[in-house]
């Protein structure tokens, strides 16, 4: 019918134009404040890895940052072009800058740009492992998961990631990337349907006496839902507590460490988190009721959960702090002691 056609065309087109009338504000708003973030991440990322305000000023960083952003609009956010015009445009108008720090700088910026799920709180999940030294060092630290150390499909991933790691940060151009394209669909292919972050919010540790047998056929980052049989032990089974995503489940039989939960995190937390980190907000959380500064450690600080009872754990996430303990009845957060900038050069 031409005719029902019609009117159900011109009342679709009224609709949109209502919509966009009542909503284009906010869109803007929503728009122009992740533009800033953003723009917050990188002049961060700059100064986390030693480019100087004499070598690279705020408002240099921030205009190259406007002037290449239209090139988010290509493909995977325009990785590996928009970065290769910061990079020429910063190392030009800067005063003796060291392309090799603008290079690492560029790799912070871009710690999304494999295209697949990023874990956070794993190195604080396990004490002592090889990341968590490198990042007390003040250096930028990123495992990679994909599988069995002996799964071809495994070996094919991390080669992908390492090509496309080394395009996005600057280190090689795209052409010179073999077969760019299918490294690209590998990553986004097994990282289909499943979330972009995700937070460790439970590690179920094991010791050999345990006789800890996982149940077959669970993959990385599989959903798991509450009350699923996961694995048992000498003691009992073991049930997933809640709705969450199953991680490095443990099938080869050596490790401490039986299986993980992760919960999906939206990306909005993390651009918040990166600009309340930059803007120091952690400077006055002393001045919060049941919170004080640790009397040892200008890196942690001790909370009366007593007093301080509402969204405690989260508060303190945003602001970088991922390490917690409980010591005397209180609950301990400690942030990385390198969080927005590296240690002092030596000269």
């Amino acid at each position: 019918d031409p005719q029902r056609w019609s009117d159900t065309m011109a009342k679709f087109r009224a609709d949109v134009e209502q919509q966009m009338r009542r909503e284009w504000a906010k869109a803007l708003v929503a728009l122009l404040a992740m533009v800033v973030v953003e723009a917050i991440m990188l002049f961060a990322s700059m100064r986390f890895l030693g480019v100087d305000p004499d070598q690279l000023n705020g408002v240099e960083i921030v205009a190259a940052f406007l002037i290449t952003y239209p090139l988010t609009a290509l493909p995977f956010g325009g990785i590996g072009i928009l970065d290769a015009a910061l990079y020429g445009i910063l190392t030009h108008v800067g005063t003796e800058v060291d392309g090799n720090a603008v290079i690492a700088a560029l790799v912070v910026f871009r710690v999304f740009t494999l295209a697949v799920p990023l874990i956070l709180g794993l190195e604080e999940a396990i004490a002592g492992t090889l990341m968590e030294d490198i990042t007390n060092q003040g250096h930028v630290a990123l495992a990679f998961e994909s599988g069995q150390h002996d799964d071809p499909r495994s070996i094919e991933l991390h080669e992908s990631a390492i090509w496309l790691a080394l395009e996005g940060a600057g280190c090689m151009s795209r052409r010179d990337v073999p077969n760019i394209e299918v490294h690209r669909k590998h990553l986004s292919g097994a990282a289909q349907n499943l979330p972009e972050v995700l937070e460790v919010c439970y590690r179920h540790a094991i010791k050999p006496t345990d006789h800890f047998n996982m149940m077959p056929g669970f993959v990385n980052f599989q959903q798991v839902y509450e009350g699923q049989l996961l694995a048992r032990d000498r003691h009992d089974w073991i049930w997933a507590p809640k709705n969450l995503n199953i991680f490095m489940p443990l099938y080869q039989g050596l490790g401490d460490d039986g299986f993980f939960l992760a919960r999906p995190v939206h990306t909005f937390w993390l651009k918040v988190s990166a600009a309340l980190r930059y803007l120091r907000v952690d400077r006055i959380l002393h001045s919060l009721p049941g919170v004080r500064r640790h009397p040892k450690d200008a890196f942690t600080y001790i909370v009366d959960t007593r007093i301080a009872r509402w969204l405690v754990v989260e508060i303190f996430h945003l602001l970088g702090f991922r390490k917690e303990r409980t010591e005397n009845g209180s609950l301990i957060l400690s942030k990385r002691r390198y969080d927005l900038s590296p240690p002092k050069k030596h000269r």
